[in-house]
């Protein structure tokens, strides 16, 4: 029994090592409670990253909502202009903006 618990532990078999029942069994309890102060920080560190990701996750979802919702504005005036565009505006050619309005020209600039 006293050697599953030191080869578990690691705490292999220094120079000083208890010979005693009870010495070995506050040894073993040592060992143990060990154990579980490791796993309780372990534990602790994996929650404040669980933490921490979570956040950002929160908050790269409310970026994706936001743009998500910035697209459907943005298609929703596309709509309107090609709308007001087909309406007969003056000046309006098709659905698209072409050139100038001096000359038909892009840049203003007369073709040569």
């Amino acid at each position: 029994m006293w050697w599953s618990f030191t080869t578990m532990t690691t705490v292999g078999y220094g120079d000083h090592a208890p010979t005693t029942g009870l010495g070995r069994m506050i040894a073993v309890g040592l060992m143990l409670s060990g154990i579980a102060l490791l796993g309780v920080v372990t534990a602790n560190i994996a929650t404040w990253f669980i933490a921490r990701f979570e956040k950002d996750d929160v908050e790269e979802r409310r970026q994706t909502q936001a743009i998500e919702a910035l697209t459907e504005e943005v298609r929703a005036l596309r709509a309107e202009v090609a709308a007001l565009s087909g309406a007969g505006l003056p000046g309006a050619v098709g659905t698209r903006w072409r050139g100038s309005r001096h000359g038909g020209a892009v840049g203003g600039m007369a073709a040569r």
